[in-house]
């Protein structure tokens, strides 16, 4: 007790009670705030892929290194041929998970890389491409004189993937009555 009559809790326990303050916020950034960032990071990446991804949920544990995206869309900017608005490649479930030791060495080490039931829809167009070349960015020739730009260096591993109920849906429209291959 103080002089005025006033009881003043130890340093301690104030000190705790911040620390249990801190770490209420942190866990709500880390469920709320950072899910979004990555939704945002990977949706920002689509427009180098001229494609648009959607993505249903995304999960994400800083502790333990892991990132999981589920109901994940890629659709082409542009679609190849008209109302062709499928998606040409989707999975139920993409999860990785890295080690955090690496990254200070500019190395991504990825321990496992699990993939749930993608499917890809490849079709050969009329004009003898592919729809999912639609992704792709059309090349840009260096100019004269100017050099490539070298690479960021960065290594990755990935130790483990896997690939959970794969299946691929392909059609030749290059041909008469070129029917649907599903495999």
């Amino acid at each position: 007790m103080t002089a005025n009559g006033i009881t003043r809790r130890p340093w301690w326990r104030r000190a705790g009670l911040v620390l249990v303050g801190l770490g209420v916020v942190l866990a709500i950034a880390t469920r709320i705030a950072l899910p979004a960032l990555v939704r945002r990071l990977v949706l920002t990446r689509a427009q180098a892929l001229h494609a648009r991804i959607d993505i249903g949920a995304v999960e994400l544990s800083l502790w333990w290194g892991g990132l999981v995206l589920r109901d994940v869309t890629v659709r082409a900017l542009t679609p190849p041929r008209q109302g062709a608005d499928t998606p040409l490649i989707a999975c139920r479930r993409l999860a990785a998970g890295w080690r955090w030791a690496p990254l200070w060495r500019r190395a991504v080490h990825l321990h496992r890389v699990e993939i749930d039931a993608p499917r890809i829809v490849l079709d050969r167009l009329a004009d003898g491409d592919f729809n999912l070349a639609a992704l792709l960015p059309a090349p840009v020739a260096p100019k004269r004189g100017q050099k490539a730009a070298a690479a960021a260096e960065w290594t990755v591993a990935i130790d483990r993937l896997v690939v959970l109920d794969a299946g691929v849906r392909f059609r030749d429209l290059a041909v008469e009555d070129g029917g649907a291959v599903d495999a």
